[in-house]
């Protein structure tokens, strides 16, 4: 289980904030040049297309013809430059995914004031020898909350462990009720919130918190995706991203998350 280093400090916190401010004023009169830009292209196109098809009370003349195509043809290689130099940069940026680690599991341990820190899924994810039971327990974890009947639920994994292909041999599926039951023993103090439809509920917290960290990446103009419970960013921003992520979840479940 890996967890990210506390970085709330002021030290680090605000050469981030401050790099984050920066890059939005950048990004600000960037957009303002390249609107004006493309402002002036299209009426600079627009004028010479009036002015070479006799549409004005000017007199077309070569060398004023000329002219103008020349300065079309300066405005469209600015246009093409700054359209190339903004793709290179989307292209060549390194993107961070930051992900929360077991979410809905440690929310419901918090729910009655534990905070759970441990390995949430049985197997610990280094352990490359039980990685394939790691993703069964994984999958089981969320059949097992979000359902509501023991029976369905079991089902629900081993077709779900039979479609991403880690299923067990032929012949083993009483394993599929063992894998239950064992994730239901390993999580004990929080087994009876386990069969009874809290999904919905889940859900419904994590999006609130999502809504929040995300509002306040788009305030400091950084780009920011959510991916299931993890948040996608520029990498340079990372540090900022799991300050925020870490404050926003606090505010709604009183405990400090565990990001990895």
């Amino acid at each position: 289980m890996t967890v990210m280093s506390d970085i709330s400090s002021p030290q680090t916190s605000e050469p981030v904030q401050h790099q984050a401010a920066e890059s939005f004023l950048n990004n600000k009169w960037l957009n303002r040049a390249g609107m004006c830009l493309a402002s002036l292209t299209v009426l600079c196109g627009l004028g010479t297309y009036l002015y070479l098809t006799g549409l004005t009370h000017l007199e077309p003349q070569p060398d004023n013809a000329r002219l103008l195509l020349f300065a079309n043809g300066i405005l469209l290689t600015l246009m093409a430059s700054l359209i190339a130099w903004q793709l290179t940069k989307l292209t060549l940026a390194r993107m961070r995914r930051v992900p929360g680690s077991g979410l809905h599991i440690r929310m419901l341990y918090h729910r009655i004031g534990i905070d759970y820190r441990d390995e949430c899924y049985v197997y610990d994810k280094a352990d490359k020898a039980n990685r394939i039971d790691r993703e069964r327990m994984k999958l089981a974890s969320l059949i097992v909350i979000n359902s509501d009947d023991r029976q369905k639920a079991i089902k629900a994994v081993h077709d779900q462990c039979r479609k991403k292909g880690i299923h067990y041999p032929a012949g083993q599926s009483g394993s599929y009720r063992s894998l239950v039951d064992r994730f239901e023993e390993y999580h004990e103090p929080i087994r009876e919130f386990f069969l009874k439809g809290n999904g919905l509920e889940l859900q419904y917290l994590d999006s609130t918190i999502m809504a929040s960290i995300l509002e306040r990446m788009t305030r400091r103009g950084i780009a920011a995706l959510p991916v299931h419970d993890s948040v996608v960013c520029p990498a340079r921003h990372e540090a900022f991203l799991h300050q925020v992520m870490v404050e926003e979840y606090e505010k709604v479940m009183g405990f400090k998350p565990v990001i990895g």
